[in-house]
């Protein structure tokens, strides 16, 4: 798995409170079932690291709490979707693939790294550049407009190649209509 969420809080009137549980659900009404897992402090908050969540998924948590005098209180819901890990540098899917202009190009980058990201016409010219500087881990998407620098892109097959710092080179074509 490799995925986790973290949720943190922090109540006033501590002194009053007995016991504090995190509680889970696959939708916002339940069935509730504790989040097991050991609190940790943040300076003035508590941080609970829920481990067993899969990426992509939502959840729904809520707070209850259970004074010295018995009362109980709930916080909550509140909605989380876990993260997908980025576990490799990719460079996914465009599309529409053919085209007549407009696209979405989406990459993946694993680990802070200077990206790279240009689209070429058959004769390796550089007709637009997507995406040029520092990318921290995390799953992007560049946007094409059809337009070239100069004009409008020709018709006909191109290339898009990310290029992750100076190791490694991907590349996908891209089909554009008239």
């Amino acid at each position: 798995m490799g995925e986790a969420l973290a949720l943190r809080w922090e109540l006033s009137g501590t002194a009053a409170v007995a016991s504090v549980s995190l509680e889970r659900a696959e939708n916002e009404v339940g069935p509730w079932t504790r989040v097991d897992a050991e609190p940790t402090r943040d300076g003035s908050a508590t941080v609970v690291t829920d481990r067993s969540v899969v990426g992509g998924h939502t959840y729904w948590y809520r707070l209850v709490t259970v004074s010295t005098s018995g009362g109980r209180a709930t916080f909550g819901p509140l909605k989380a979707t876990a993260a997908l890990v980025v576990k490799a540098f990719s460079l996914d899917m465009v599309a529409p693939n053919p085209t007549r202009g407009a696209l979405g190009i989406n990459f993946a980058v694993a680990k802070p790294t200077r990206v790279h990201l240009s689209l070429l016409d058959v004769q390796g010219r550089v007709v637009e550049v997507f995406a040029d500087g520092e990318y921290g881990v995390g799953r992007y998407q560049a946007q094409f407009d059809g337009q070239g620098r100069e004009r409008p892109h020709p018709g006909g097959r191109s290339t898009r190649a990310l290029r992750r710092g100076q190791a490694r080179t991907f590349t996908k074509r891209v089909v554009f209509t008239q």
